[in-house]
C-alpha cells in the first residue's frame, strides 16, 4: 500500500499538519497535528476520520477541538499529555479550545482508522510523551524531526555509512 499525504501549511506557526489517506483514491483520512484554523483541511474533499495528535504543544494541535467539532472525528492523543487538551493550558502558556479526547496512545499501539493502521512510537524528549505514528515507511514525527529524512540522508555527516551502503 502506498498512502497519500497532503502537506497543509499552518501559516500562523509555520507548522506542518498532514491528511493522510489509503490512496490517492480514498475517501477517509487521518489528520495529524491540526494546529490551526480547520479549514484548509475541510476544503481538501475528504472525510476526516480519525485527528492524531504527536504532542501539545500549542501549534500542533490549536485546531483539535474545532476540527472535532467540524467532523466528529474522535481524537488520539498521547496519554502523558491528554490533560493539556482536557483544560486547554498548553506549554509555555498558550491557552487552546479544550477538548476531551477520545483516544490516549503509548508506544506500540496500533490506530486504526481511514483504511489505515498506523504504528505508535514514543519519542519523548521534544515533551514529556511526544509520539510519533508510522504507516507504509511514512512517519509523522510532529516535532522528533525538524527536517525530512531524505534531507538528513543526503547532508547529514553522522549518516555518511548510511549513505555508503546505499
Amino acid at each position: 500500500m502506498t498512502v497519500a499525504v497532503a502537506r497543509v501549511l499552518n501559516p500562523l506557526f509555520g507548522q506542518n499538519t498532514y491528511v493522510v489517506r489509503a490512496s490517492e483514491q480514498a475517501a477517509e483520512a487521518v489528520v495529524v497535528d491540526p494546529g490551526g484554523d480547520p479549514e484548509p483541511l475541510l476544503e481538501l474533499g475528504t472525510t476526516v476520520a480519525a485527528i492524531l495528535v504527536t504532542h501539545t504543544d500549542l501549534d500542533h494541535v490549536l485546531g483539535v477541538a474545532d476540527l472535532h467539532r467540524a467532523t466528529g472525528a474522535e481524537v488520539w492523543v498521547p496519554a502523558g499529555e491528554a490533560d493539556v487538551l482536557r483544560t486547554g493550558a498548553a506549554r509555555a502558556g498558550g491557552g487552546l479550545p479544550p477538548h476531551d479526547p477520545e483516544h490516549l496512545v503509548s508506544d506500540g499501539d496500533v490506530v486504526r482508522a481511514a483504511g489505515l493502521e498506523l504504528e505508535v512510537v514514543g519519542t519523548p524528549g521534544h515533551s514529556v510523551d511526544h509520539v510519533a505514528y508510522c504507516v507504509d515507511g511514512a512517519l509523522f514525527s510532529g516535532d522528533g524531526l525538524p527536517t525530512t529524512l531524505g534531507r538528513e540522508l543526503e547532508s547529514n555527516p553522522f549518516l555518511g555509512e548510511i549513505r555508503a551502503a546505499s
